[in-house]
């Protein structure tokens, strides 16, 4: 079966749009988890459940305190990218703009039939009959 699509001017926003924190609420709550988990080993010595990694045992607040580092950096990464990508537009824009208003084109040489810059030439003699009458 075929499907045809309209095309729309509608433009959606990307999915990445609507969660610009979600990497730095993710690092915050690692880094609790984390804080959490290393208290608890404190207090009442180490968890039950840790990760064997040749033949060593640590802590799962490693593994936290990486998704932490992780997180943040995710989301330092897309700040700079869309401050970037913003500066991007408006440098476009700010160009646009003086193009638009300030074109760079070569000046062309006027058309002398339009150059009412130059003085009008000196009114010609009018003859006898173009005379205001005297005044006897």
């Amino acid at each position: 079966m075929l499907c045809c699509y309209k095309k729309t001017a509608v433009v959606k926003p990307a999915v990445a749009g609507n969660n610009d924190n979600m990497n730095l609420f993710l690092a915050l709550f690692w880094l609790i988890c984390a804080v959490m988990l290393l208290i608890y080993e404190h207090y009442v010595g180490p968890a039950r459940y840790r990760m064997w990694l040749k033949g060593h045992d640590f802590s799962w607040t490693w593994l936290m305190l990486l998704l932490v580092l992780y997180n943040l950096h995710r989301w330092w990464w897309m700040r700079s990218y869309r401050a970037k990508q913003r500066a991007a537009e408006i440098a476009r824009a700010n160009k646009k703009w003086e193009q638009r208003h300030h074109p760079t084109d070569a000046a062309q040489t006027p058309d002398p039939n339009f150059n009412f810059t130059d003085e009008s030439p000196p009114p010609s003699h009018r003859g006898m009959t173009d005379q205001p009458p005297a005044q006897n």
